[in-house]
């Protein structure tokens, strides 16, 4: 019998698995304090867009010579405009039109890529340095030699 009591003892003493109540209130607790903490101390949005005056001047180039469908994205690295390729417009012909647009608006950047869409699926990129474009336009160097400096991929 005196074992019956202390198995008893023991079982009593022993505490309940699970989480108590105690402790699911002070984790919410805690939990409230970081959001409102966080909340407190994270800068407010300021609800400012800044446009990228580039883009919007090589997609209006692009939108005045038939390519109504475009996403720009000028950069001082690199110029990236895909487009959906307009029907009666020759896929190289677009290279050379965009590539134009690219350099005359954003004559800073390095290097112009465009990938054109054909049916909403996406040919292959075509990527210039904006130089050889402006020596392209000013005709101080070949078609034969523009082509040859065009990168694929």
């Amino acid at each position: 019998m005196a074992k019956k009591k202390s198995k008893l003892k023991i079982e009593q003493a022993a505490p309940k698995p699970g989480i108590s109540k105690k402790k699911i209130a002070l984790l919410v607790m805690a939990l409230i304090i970081l959001i409102v903490g966080a909340y407190l101390f994270l800068p407010a949005p300021t609800g400012e867009v800044v446009l990228n005056e580039k883009n919007s001047e090589i997609y209006s180039l692009l939108v005045a010579g038939g390519i109504n469908e475009s996403m720009v994205d000028a950069t001082q690295q690199r110029v990236m405009i895909q487009y959906d390729l307009p029907e009666e417009l020759d896929k190289e012909a677009s290279w050379y039109f965009a590539m134009g647009a690219a350099a005359a608006s954003s004559p800073e950047s390095e290097k112009i890529i465009v990938q054109a869409l054909v049916g909403g699926n996406p040919t292959e990129k075509v990527s210039v340095k904006t130089k050889d474009v402006l020596d392209y336009l000013a005709r101080n160097i070949t078609d034969l030699e523009f082509v040859n400096r065009f990168e694929f991929g």
